[in-house]
């Protein structure tokens, strides 16, 4: 048996409570989720914003490809050390 988890911390902004609904926050986790699937299983991921994200950027991106969430340069994906990062 193995356990897989996806998350996300909140409020994603410390500065912009409220801004993102709990449907866009329950997507961002379950990419993360899906991340940590992807790579063997048994392991944690999350997003983070880094320190130039902006919401409204962010949420442009939320429409796309989950690989845009962190090409776009507005968040990070941090995961438990048995997984492999993802390039970049």
């Amino acid at each position: 048996m193995t356990c897989s988890i996806g998350f996300i911390e909140c409020p994603l902004f410390r500065d912009a409570r409220g801004s993102l609904g709990w449907e866009q926050m329950v997507e961002l986790a379950d990419r993360a989720l899906y991340f940590v699937k992807a790579r063997g299983r048994n392991g944690w991921a999350a997003f983070r914003p880094l320190p130039d994200a902006d919401l409204d950027g962010l949420l442009q991106v939320l429409k796309g490809d989950p690989a845009a969430l962190l090409d776009s340069g507005k968040l990070e994906l941090v995961v438990s050390p048995n997984l492999r990062a993802p390039p970049g």
